[in-house]
């Protein structure tokens, strides 16, 4: 009895080594890695309208972490040079800029592919102003 029961459970862990491999369960290596971030790298032409005001820039994404998704650059609008800071995460983007005293807070939408990207989203900033922008990536 002993060495049937011994067999049968040494025959039970080989089935079910053999389905996790053949199923991937229980190996990591086989598993499909996390898709990475989208891609924001490049030059936006961005609208920010607050007070019926808009408020044309142009936002250069210089780097982005595609495993992490964290992004930084510039924004020139108004003649003025922000740095600009973020995350993007499936299709949803913040960043926050900064010059000087002033920060803005945005959160957006990203959605297109490719060249062809477009975010669309909100923003706080700390003159107490709130309001809608649009951006439209024109290189990457």
């Amino acid at each position: 009895m002993k060495n049937r029961a011994g067999r049968f459970l040494g025959e039970a862990l080989l089935a079910g080594a053999m389905i996790a491999v053949l199923t991937g369960c229980g190996n990591s290596s086989s598993s499909p890695a996390p898709a990475g971030a989208i891609d924001l790298r490049g030059s936006w032409d961005m609208v920010a309208v607050a007070g019926g005001v808009n408020y044309p820039q142009t936002m250069h994404l210089t780097t982005e972490e595609l495993s992490t998704g964290k992004f930084s650059g510039t924004d020139v609008g108004g003649g003025v040079d922000f740095t600009v800071t973020g995350s993007v995460s499936g299709t949803s983007a913040t960043f926050v800029t900064t010059s000087g005293g002033y920060t803005s807070n945005a959160k957006s939408t990203v959605s297109g592919s490719g060249a062809a990207l477009t975010m669309t989203g909100t923003f706080t900033d700390t003159n107490g102003a709130s309001g809608t922008f649009t951006a439209k990536r024109t290189s990457g």
